[in-house]
């Protein structure tokens, strides 16, 4: 009589593994994207509550949208449209997308709150419209952002004297004009004077050209929101780089030499 044997031969073990690994290899691509939707549909979430909020700030102000910034404040905060918003927003969190790098709401100690959402701000605030506004505020895909908000400051950046938000009602085509949208930073570039972009950080993929590729998420003046693809917001171009030779890039906004 042959005794009971114990443990896998080497072979079954190697077959345990490899199964094992396919499953994952089919498994975590899955859950990676299921784990993208959650965070974009989130994201959607929050851009809708903070378009009410923007909404309701304007029910308040003599239909007067909120300031894109007030006044030089430190820290940045304090003189956001994100902080004019507070007491119509249900928490710090709203302000914040899951799917960006930086999601700390501690204010004070960091400006993680500043770089999830963008809202662009007035033409108005340039000196003689230079540099030209249309490299800022303006639609070079399908999407429409015409600088909506105000800016109450002193001289900053590129932006030289106040100018007044718009006012909500005044807003002609609303379900077409971005209010709020994925972004590097609050304000567009008022601060600093560089020209930030929207940030792509919905559903990546590689793609063809040498650009990012993806959704920027949106929420329109007249309160709906939606996923927009990369190039709603900018043209792509086949340019000539110092750097990088002979690449496709998106013209106005493009994060490279």
């Amino acid at each position: 009589m042959h005794g009971r044997r114990l443990g896998f031969t080497l072979v079954e073990l190697l077959v345990v593994i490899a199964i094992i690994a396919i499953l994952a290899a089919i498994l975590f691509p899955v859950m990676a994207k299921a784990r993208q939707k959650a965070h974009q549909t989130q994201c959607m979430s929050n851009l809708r509550q903070i378009g009410m909020a923007m909404r309701m700030y304007a029910g308040d102000s003599d239909s007067m949208l909120p300031l894109v910034r007030s006044y030089v404040a430190t820290p940045l905060y304090l003189g956001s449209w994100i902080h004019s918003l507070q007491p119509y927003a249900t928490n710090d969190q709203v302000f914040i997308c899951p799917a960006a790098s930086r999601t700390s709401t501690s204010w004070r100690n960091n400006d993680d709150l500043m770089r999830s959402y963008g809202y662009p701000p007035a033409a108005g605030s340039f000196v003689d419209g230079i540099p030209p506004i249309y490299s800022l505020v303006s639609f070079h895909g399908t999407a429409r952002y015409d600088g909506l908000g105000g800016y109450g400051g002193g001289p900053m950046g590129m932006y030289r004297r106040p100018a007044p938000s718009k006012r909500l009602i005044t807003v002609e085509r609303a379900a077409e004009t971005v209010l709020v949208s994925d972004h590097v930073m609050y304000d567009w570039g008022l601060g600093s004077g560089a020209v930030y972009y929207p940030a792509i950080r919905h559903m990546p993929s590689s793609g063809a050209g040498d650009y990012p590729h993806g959704q920027v998420d949106t929420s329109f003046v007249d309160g709906h929101a939606k996923a927009m693809q990369h190039e709603a917001y900018w043209e792509v171009r086949d340019i000539s780089s110092m750097v990088h030779g002979q690449v496709r890039v998106y013209w106005h906004h493009w994060p490279w030499d």
